[in-house]
């Protein structure tokens, strides 16, 4: 894509190296959640994620590897980045789904390389629309950001609430 990053496919040898970006990027997120469910109810929903996501990632790559890609650096092929992606021919609706950039990435244009690349995906595939969800609170702020230096331009806002029985 350019002289410092690869997007590619992924393969199945990528998928520790994407966990670990998961775990990574995803942690100012976690600990947000933490704060602010705390600490019995963080436990309760969250108690499994660090092994559970390493297994999601698996199982994404597993059921459409052709929807999963990675971003490498030219140099050394060290793994920076990941996006996954569906097709819905039916209902003409591309889902631009989980992705990541290592926090020391961060910043540096390759979420909106990924972005446009899974876009351009869903156009050539004939698809009308597109469709990609975040959470809502301060450590996802720069996702939104990039979502819409996409092109995301309709946002239809949800909210999860849980109680303590």
């Amino acid at each position: 894509m350019n002289d410092k990053y690869a997007l590619r496919l992924a393969c199945e040898d990528d998928m520790d190296a994407v966990a670990k970006i998961v775990h990574r990027a995803w942690e100012p997120v976690l600990a947000h959640h933490k704060q602010n469910m705390g600490l019995d109810l963080f436990d309760a929903t969250y108690s499994r994620w660090s092994q559970a996501a390493g297994n999601r990632m698996r199982s994404l790559f597993s059921r459409n590897p052709n929807c999963f890609s990675v971003v490498e650096l030219c140099k050394s092929g060290e793994l920076v980045a990941f996006v996954t992606y569906q097709i819905d021919h039916d209902g003409s609706m591309g889902t631009l789904g989980l992705n990541a950039v290592a926090p020391q990435f961060q910043g540096q244009g390759i979420a909106s390389m990924m972005y446009q690349f899974v876009l351009d995906q869903f156009r050539q595939a004939g698809l009308k629309f597109a469709r990609v969800r975040t959470g809502m609170n301060d450590t996802q702020t720069s996702a939104r950001r990039a979502y819409e230096k996409a092109g995301f331009d309709i946002a239809q806002c949800e909210v999860r609430y849980y109680m303590t029985l």
